[in-house]
């Protein structure tokens, strides 16, 4: 049984599944498992995975559903492994060398944590910015906005998560959220302070993930499991927050804000305006997760 499997789903990306695998096959550690989903792949997909496995052992190569949903892909290489600690690297993404092993030692250290995730920088038009969003979400935090970050930050125990270590394959989006969400109920999650992964970001046009429809409709099923969790604030600062993505452009959605603001309880009143400021001054000042961090602080604050 290896120390760590790594998940890595991919579909029609020949050109980058590579770089993927080779970011985890330089990791500082070398007890693991790298379990490749490919999920219906019909360009050189295929015959890259192939090579790898037969040039590393590590490697394995696991044929997924073929159905375009990511949890559906990952659920298949979390089948395929005995390993007891999991992670996930998205086929576009890059680790940096160092994240297995800083995350490992958070998970060893914290015998009650559940899943651990970190830092990264978004990787795009010629830019890197690094995100740094809070480290130590509460489980009622979580609901209010995916602290934590997304699928290739995230390393999983097993053993303490239990059922809650699979993802729900009817999320085309959110599904990392959601992981998330529950591993925070079940145990607790932290975020390690370092930026340990290169997330790309693009238009999304090729991804596993269904966009950009996929995005609203993952983000209501994500709410509608999770509803009944969640406090009365909690799900009206989702509903103003779906209200304002509804708007259309920038600009429609900047003269809807008073309203929203004006028909809020003072908690989401406080939530919606320290977002949308801190929001615009962090795009201004190239620091993203400035809207994350602003958000925890109101939820922190208060009485």
């Amino acid at each position: 049984m290896p120390a760590l499997a790594v998940i890595v789903a991919t579909r029609n990306r020949a050109e980058l599944i590579a770089g993927a695998v080779a970011s985890v096959q330089a990791q500082t550690v070398d007890d693991l498992e790298i379990v490749v989903v490919d999920d219906g792949s019909t360009d050189g997909t295929t015959e890259v995975l192939d090579r790898l496995a037969a040039e590393d052992r590590r490697v394995v190569v696991v044929r997924g559903p073929g159905v375009g949903s990511p949890g559906a892909a990952r659920n298949a290489g979390l089948r395929a492994t005995s390993a007891e600690v999991v992670a996930f690297c998205d086929d576009d993404d890059r680790w940096h060398p160092a994240k297995a092993e800083r995350q490992l030692a958070v998970l060893r250290s914290r015998p009650t944590l559940v899943a651990v995730s970190c830092h990264h920088e978004i990787v795009g038009d010629g830019r890197r910015l690094a995100h740094r969003g809070p480290t130590d979400p509460t489980a009622e935090e979580l609901l209010w906005c995916s602290f934590a970050g997304g699928t290739s930050f995230a390393m999983v125990a097993r053993d303490r998560a239990g059922t809650e270590a699979t993802f729900a394959e009817d999320l085309p989006t959110c599904e990392d959220w959601d992981l998330f969400a529950r591993c925070g109920r079940t145990g607790g999650v932290a975020v390690v302070p370092e930026v340990l992964v290169a997330y790309r970001a693009h238009n999304g046009a090729d991804r596993l993930t269904v966009q950009p429809a996929g995005r609203h409709t993952g983000h209501e099923r994500f709410l509608e499991r999770h509803r009944d969790a969640m406090t009365p604030d909690c799900v009206a600062y989702h509903a103003a927050r779906a209200r304002i993505r509804a708007a259309g452009n920038p600009r429609d959605r900047l003269r809807l804000l008073p309203d929203l603001v004006r028909e809020a309880s003072p908690l989401v009143r406080r939530a919606l305006a320290a977002e949308s400021l801190a929001g615009r001054t962090g795009r201004l000042l190239g620091d993203p997760a400035r809207s994350m961090r602003h958000l925890l602080r109101v939820l922190r604050s208060r009485p």
